[in-house]
């Protein structure tokens, strides 16, 4: 076991992760994933709910066996960590469920990466994941941008809908409790 301190807002946390090596991979369980993404105030059985229809749904892989049979957790690795903490603060920016918002998780994934470089560099300014859309669009368009450029993209591309997600706040949410 391993016991992470991830200071809050307010608060300093302990968060166990129940987690092991396979093939020399930090692994995590639904219990740890669950405690990474939860919402404030919310139990951590309904974030684990919310797991286990995202793996039953395709959203989320294990790795291993998808029922590894009584006793035995299912394990995901760090991208599927960031998937969920992604799918969590989607969903929530957007307003939609996570088979909806789903299809664009590739997208969110290109940005988080774009992200985390940009995030590496001295000083770097804080960097946001732009969701934009228009009444009728099926699908949400995304960007990443520094702060400064945010008023640009707005500028440059008139939508009905704008969603901002801050990714340096999803980096550190996932690798103070375990991620990459």
């Amino acid at each position: 076991m391993i016991l992470i301190l991830y200071k809050g807002e307010n608060h300093l946390y302990k968060v166990p992760l129940i987690t092991t090596l396979n093939e020399g991979l930090l692994m995590f369980t639904v219990s740890d994933i669950a405690e990474i993404i939860k919402r404030p105030e919310e139990e951590q059985r309904d974030a684990i709910t919310r797991i286990r229809n995202w793996t039953k749904e395709g959203l989320l892989i294990p790795e291993g066996e998808l029922n590894p049979g009584t006793g035995r957790a299912r394990l995901y690795s760090a991208a599927s960590v960031e998937n969920a903490a992604l799918l969590q603060f989607l969903t929530d920016a957007a307003g939609m469920k996570a088979v909806a918002v789903a299809p664009q998780l590739e997208d969110a994934r290109k940005e988080l990466e774009a992200a985390r470089k940009h995030l590496k560099k001295p000083g770097a300014e804080p960097f946001f994941l732009i969701m934009i859309r228009s009444l009728g669009d099926r699908d949400w368009q995304m960007v990443s941008s520094p702060r400064s450029k945010i008023p640009l993209i707005m500028e440059r591309r008139s939508a009905d809908a704008y969603s901002m997600i801050n990714l340096g706040t999803l980096i550190d949410r996932v690798g103070a409790k375990g991620g990459k």
